[in-house]
């Protein structure tokens, strides 16, 4: 029986980081979760309530910390303090 879904997000500014989630993303099959690895643009900050099952974030930096091109909005969107958890 599978472990249901799980979602791996990736940030990466040189590919390191989707690389461990292409590799987490096989692993999690392997032991049964139906999982997908996404680019952190190609999911709308509003919609991570919808996730189902585990989410696991692997997010790189460059520069001295800065969030990496594809990850802007999401570092945006979630250091809003205005925002309504």
């Amino acid at each position: 029986a599978g472990r249901g879904p799980m979602t791996i997000l990736f940030g990466s500014q040189t590919g390191t980081a989707e690389g461990f989630a292409t590799t987490l993303m096989r692993e999690a099959r392997v032991r049964g979760y139906a999982a997908r690895a996404l680019d952190l643009e190609e999911l709308p900050p509003e919609e991570l309530g919808g996730v189902e099952g585990p989410c696991v974030f692997l997010l790189a930096t460059h520069g001295e910390g800065d969030p990496t091109d594809n990850t802007v909005a999401f570092h945006r969107w979630a250091s809003d303090a205005s925002r309504e958890l």
